[in-house]
């Protein structure tokens, strides 16, 4: 995939979100935010997950996409934390684990419910 312009980028992102199949989108959202990456976009989207100390399911769900979040497509946001209160307050999130597919300014594209995530 290769992505020269915002508006590329945008489309393929909203693309994503028609793809019945909810793993096949996930992953062709995490295909279209590594194709943006160090393009000069104005306005990249990015995959956070919001987790906090102590909760054992956040816990499980770090263990199984271990390699998302170490690669850098899934950013894990305490959402104790200043920014991870802003995006759970701006998106209406109460619980943790949640995934977000988050635009350039922390507002929510996406929730993506776990099952898609492949939990």
């Amino acid at each position: 995939m290769t992505i020269k312009t915002q508006a590329e980028y945008d489309q393929a992102i909203q693309d994503a979100f028609l793809v019945e199949d909810d793993g096949q989108a996930f992953n062709q959202i995490k295909q279209t935010i590594r194709a943006g990456k160090g393009n000069g976009l104005s306005c990249e989207a990015r995959i956070v997950m919001l987790t906090k100390p102590g909760c054992v399911p956040c816990d499980e769900e770090k263990a199984l996409k271990q390699e998302d979040l170490a690669s850098g497509i899934v950013q894990e946001i305490d959402i104790t934390s200043p920014e991870g209160q802003m995006l759970a307050e701006l998106n209406g999130i109460g619980e943790t684990p949640a995934v977000l597919v988050l635009d350039c300014n922390g507002r929510t594209i996406e929730a993506v419910s776990l099952e898609a995530y492949g939990y």
